[in-house]
């Protein structure tokens, strides 16, 4: 309310304390009783909640670009918990700095035996084929066994098995 203390308007406390929409905000506002009446907010008569120092929360964009709240009592609380634990944090950061990767690291190979893709580089094409429909069944369930391939490089591979396994000689 400090801001409209200031003068600015609805619209210019809505890019200061940076909220894309107007109605976001207003619906924030109603939400802690008050009203939009001359284009500033009022604290309502019949408000549940007469907090008269009600506070915008400042919307931050983060590195994602996804929209977050911040509300600055949970950011000085936070400090102070930080503050309070300073001695275990750089206690950590000292052995963090300090310890020896080489014991740490441990590689595990993961030999697969199963299906292997190896198609050429290349477009796609699209075909429409008559297949025998059990075949195609046990397709379908294989497809579904196997998520992490798609049923485009499996039927691709299947056919250049094929193709390399019954090669006239």
């Amino acid at each position: 309310m400090q801001l409209q203390r200031e003068g600015k308007t609805r619209y210019e406390i809505k890019e200061i304390v940076g909220y894309k929409l107007l109605d976001s905000m207003t619906k924030y506002m109603r939400k802690y009783g008050y009203k939009v009446e001359n284009n500033i907010y009022v604290l309502r008569d019949d408000s549940y909640n007469q907090n008269e120092n009600a506070e915008i929360p400042t919307i931050i964009n983060s590195d994602d670009n996804d929209m977050t709240r911040s509300n600055s009592l949970n950011i000085k609380q936070d400090m102070i918990d930080i503050i309070e634990h300073k001695d275990e944090i750089f206690d950590m950061l000292d052995w963090f700095k300090s310890r020896d990767d080489k014991g740490m690291t441990e590689v595990i190979e993961i030999i697969n035996e199963g299906i292997k893709i190896d198609l050429p580089e290349s477009e796609t094409t699209r075909t429409t084929i008559r297949i025998n429909k059990v075949i195609w069944k046990e397709f379908d369930v294989f497809c579904n066994e196997n998520k992490e391939f798609n049923k485009q490089d499996l039927m691709a591979q299947a056919l250049k098995n094929y193709m390399k396994n019954n090669k006239v000689r």
